[in-house]
């Protein structure tokens, strides 16, 4: 419910909004933009339709991508979110979803908007309330070690992972070196104790303190990146 109040609130036309905003400090912006084409958009739908068959991207998040998915001309770069576009937003989608199959939590919370420099943060659209979040550090949504281990210690989901490192060879390394270090435990009679850790602990958990609130809406964050880029020209 929360989630159709939202898009009902949030302006639909927001490329137009924003685009309006910022002719009144940069008419030329609009000229170095780039929309997704509908083949892309649905290429980043389709990945999180492996977790819900019915998905469907929020339409101001839609706007935006139609209006600048594929160059927002240094829009986002103030904040540095230096990869905001919809190849990389499939690029680190995809690994986000192929994480959430391996893992406890098969709904889907978040979609990653943009990452900073070399991916060291990431924003996050919370899909549940709209709120933009900023994920400190080198916290990564990716294909976790952690997440690698847990499949082979839980012999859990072991047919869906191997399909998710089918022909990626960093992923296939990782799984050997694991198994390795398996075996290694078990020949030195500490692998219960080493398996009772990792589960005790539930291998891998975020620190809240590397998630913040930054925006209630995809709407607002834009907005502020366009006040904080002309505040000062």
């Amino acid at each position: 419910m929360k989630r159709e109040i939202l898009e009902q609130e949030i302006n639909e036309d927001l490329f137009q909004k924003l685009s309006k905003y910022i002719s009144y400090f940069d008419k030329d912006w609009i000229k170095g933009v780039e929309g997704a084409t509908e083949e892309e958009i649905e290429e980043l739908e389709n990945i999180f339709k492996v977790i819900d068959k019915n998905f469907k991207l929020p339409k101001y998040l839609y706007s935006f991508l139609k209006g600048v998915g594929r160059n927002n001309n240094e829009l986002m770069w103030k904040y540095n979110c230096s990869n905001c576009s919809i190849k990389e937003m499939i690029i680190y989608n995809t690994d986000y979803i192929d994480n959430l199959c391996l893992g406890e939590n098969e709904n889907i919370n978040n979609i990653i908007l943009a990452t900073g420099y070399l991916g060291c943060n990431k924003v996050l659209i919370d899909l549940k309330t709209g709120n933009i979040l900023d994920v400190q550090g080198d916290f990564d949504y990716g294909l976790e070690p952690d997440n690698i281990l847990k499949c082979i210690i839980e012999n859990k989901d072991i047919e869906q992972f191997k399909s998710i490192i089918k022909d990626k060879e960093i992923f296939q390394e990782e799984y050997n070196f694991w198994q390795e270090v398996i075996e290694k435990k078990k020949e030195e009679g500490i692998f219960e104790q080493f398996k009772d850790e990792l589960i005790k602990n539930n291998f891998y958990t975020p620190l809240e303190k590397d998630i913040k609130l930054i925006a209630n809406s995809l709407e607002d964050f834009l907005f502020k990146l366009v006040y904080e880029k002309y505040k000062n020209p």
